[in-house]
């Protein structure tokens, strides 16, 4: 790699990593401190609102005691470090509760700087040991050669005899307790990189899913082939590179007789002598060492699930093809708006407005208790000689969203004109027009003197919007009267509203 390469790719090291922006951050003691703190493997997710409560307390005593000031709320410093890629913003698998978590790339650099803070020596016996170790295994499990392989075994069988034979002799040589101490640290040292590997593998996954979804939106000869996988039952994420290496660390960690194995070992450690030397939190790292692995993995095993699951459902209920038509249109409408703004200003009237849906997020301090007083519906009460405070177009809106008794008030409307061509038969013989006509119809207020209102105010809307649909208006007004549900009488000038026939409830 040449030096103009590989100061182009530093460069783009340096901008996009986030593990290196929050180094050199101004604020990075307060954000590594307060982030280093606050989560840890009892505490591995915090809330949303907690958390930003646990921060503005950090913030208040950092600025009591050593006298730094802190413009902004601790509800914006955690929204900068989320967008910042410090913290990680995700909802749980159950219930509606957002929490906030550590990023891979704030593990990184917390780890870079406890090493810095307490720095191990790295050229020790155990790790050059498990150097050697590991390439020796490397080179036997890559080599085919039979007779390379037999002779390895032999040697191992022949330094195992040996050390039985000096066992039977009652000789047992053990590691003095410097080389084992320092051993155990090395151990410690490694098995803490195994969580923030946890968590970049979980990364991994959400940006293989991610680029699972564009790709199949995206329509392409690629999308054709993951869809075929898919519907034929490959899992795409489990067979990625990071998918098959966490497939066989879960299957190691799964493996019974080993985990056993390891636990006990692992007691017997915490056991020897040496453990004292140990500090208390490397103690408690070591001892809880199996069930943080298992619960980590366990975790991240469920994440690949269920993106597995969710994008076998997206393919198979065949949810891609509308989205692929909403994407065609949404690219198709920015093509547009591109060809246009290059002709027509970002301010231009073009003659047509669009509502936009949204919501009004407004502070917890601005909220207050309902009084459902406030919530009464208004009387329909006007005062003599005035006009009627609602329209007819109102009535009928009231009407159709009110629980109001319509079968009840039909009934009534019709007995009332029942008994109006009754009385009209007993007086055939009156003279007069006005007087004819005044008979065949009964108003509003003649049914509710005949029968009152059994739902108050309810029972006067219903009757007009009866009226308004099945009569018709008549000249002037008339004055109407209920009773409420708290009995307290009431009345109001309305504009006649006439029967002329039998009516039906609406």
């Amino acid at each position: 790699m040449s030096v103009i390469t590989d100061v182009v790719a530093m460069r783009e090291l340096v901008e996009d990593s986030a593990t290196l922006k929050l180094l050199r951050a101004r604020n990075a003691p307060v954000i590594l401190s307060i982030i280093g703190n606050r989560f840890d493997e009892s505490h591995r997710t915090i809330p949303v609102q907690e958390f930003e409560g646990l921060v503005e307390a950090d913030l208040a005593e950092i600025s009591f005691r050593l006298g730094l000031s802190f413009e902004r709320s601790a509800h914006d410093y955690c929204e900068d470090w989320r967008q910042d890629g410090y913290l990680v913003r995700r909802p749980l698998e159950r219930g509606r509760q957002e929490v906030f978590e550590p990023s891979p790339d704030a593990m990184a650099a917390l780890a870079f700087t406890r090493g810095l803070r307490e720095p191990r020596r790295v050229a020790t016996e155990s790790r050059l040991a498990t150097i050697v170790d590991r390439i020796g295994t490397l080179a036997l499990a890559i080599d085919a050669n039979v007779e390379r392989r037999t002779q390895d075994l032999l040697r191992k069988r022949e330094e195992l005899d040996a050390e039985l034979r000096e066992l039977e002799a009652g000789h047992v040589e053990t590691m003095d307790e410097d080389r084992a101490v320092e051993a155990a640290l090395e151990i410690i040292a490694l098995a803490e990189e195994v969580p923030l590997d946890f968590g970049r593998v979980r990364q991994d996954f959400e940006e293989i899913n991610a680029s699972l979804y564009e790709t199949i939106l995206n329509d392409t000869e690629e999308s054709e082939d993951i869809l075929d996988d898919i519907f034929a039952g490959v899992d795409r994420i489990s067979s990625s590179p990071s998918g098959t290496s966490f497939r066989a660390f879960y299957e190691l960690l799964g493996d019974v007789n080993r985990s056993e194995t390891l636990e006990d070992e692992t007691r017997a450690i915490l056991e020897h002598p040496l453990a004292g030397r140990l500090t208390l939190a490397q103690r408690i790292f070591l001892r809880d060492l199996m069930r943080i692995l298992r619960q980590r993995s366990e975790e991240v095993d469920d994440v690949r699930t269920a993106f597995a699951r969710g994008l076998r459902r997206f393919v198979q209920n065949r949810n891609y093809q509308q989205d692929r038509i909403l994407k065609r249109s949404i690219d198709h409408s920015l093509a547009l708006a591109r060809q246009l703004v290059a002709k027509v200003g970002l301010r231009a009237d073009v003659g047509q407005s669009l509502d936009l849906s949204g919501v009004s997020i407004k502070p917890v301090s601005g909220l207050g208790l309902r009084n459902p007083l406030e919530s009464r519906s208004a009387e329909l009460v006007v005062a003599e000689g005035e006009e009627p405070a609602i329209s007819y177009e109102m009535v009928r809106s009231i009407a159709r969203q009110s629980e109001i008794d319509f079968a009840e008030l039909a009934g009534n409307v019709n007995r009332c004109l029942a008994a109006r061509e009754a009385m009209r038969g007993e007086q055939e013989g009156a003279s007069g027009d006005d007087e004819r006509e005044w008979r065949r119809w009964v108003s509003v207020g003649d049914v509710l003197h005949s029968f009152p209102a059994t739902q108050g105010v309810a029972s006067v809307v219903g009757l007009m919007a009866l009226a308004l649909e099945q009569g018709e208006l008549g000249d002037g007004t008339e004055m109407i009267a209920w009773t409420t549900q708290e009995g307290v009488r009431r009345q109001a000038h309305i504009g006649q509203l006439r029967f002329y026939e039998e009516v039906v409830p609406v």
